[in-house]
């Protein structure tokens, strides 16, 4: 299942547009043009799904002319409300 998803950096007004290539409760696979930094704290957004999650990248690897990015979720995913931006709702 592919999906577009948006990482925002915490604490930074860098945003990255990905395409996920795999979700489950504990992290996600992305695909990236930009590299993003293992340790660093995102926050994952995917409209499609109305989900939004928190966590670390754990890898970033150089995949042909992308990156290939795999998240690991802090917690649980949360609905997200389209109405408003970055907002995290009780699931």
């Amino acid at each position: 299942m592919r999906f577009q998803a948006t990482v925002g950096i915490l604490g930074s007004k860098s945003v990255a547009r990905t395409t996920g290539e795999d979700i489950n409760d504990f992290g996600v696979q992305l695909r990236s043009w930009k590299p993003l930094d293992p340790g660093t704290q995102v926050v994952v957004k995917i409209a499609s799904l109305q989900l939004i999650g928190i966590g670390r990248v754990r890898r970033c690897t150089p995949s042909g002319f992308h990156y290939a990015v795999g998240v690991e979720f802090n917690g649980p995913l949360r609905r997200w409300d389209l109405g408003s931006s970055w907002t995290v709702v009780a699931a």
